[in-house]
């Protein structure tokens, strides 16, 4: 059952284009964002068994199906190169 309503959706929405069109994220090179989003897949990477977890709580899904979700860092192979600064 979905906790948020149209108004948490609404402000979620804004809050996330606010944050995209912010000079702290839109005045980041190309390189710089990716290192970003990397660092984000190691952290849901890192937190995948408890998400796994929840996600298995929410969906009734079986343990290991969810945890391959959280993969995040597979989405981009030819990113992680590029991203540090080396050639893909």
């Amino acid at each position: 059952m979905p906790e948020a309503g149209l108004g948490d959706v609404d402000r979620a929405v804004r809050a996330a284009h606010r944050a995209f069109h912010a000079p702290v994220w839109s005045g980041l090179t190309a390189s710089a964002r990716g290192r970003l989003l990397l660092r984000l897949a190691d952290l849901v990477q890192a937190a995948a068994p408890r998400l796994a977890r929840l996600e298995t709580r929410d969906t009734g899904e079986i343990l290991r199906q969810p945890s391959a979700q959280f993969d995040l860092r597979g989405l981009a192979p030819p990113c992680g190169a590029a991203c540090q600064g080396r050639p893909a």
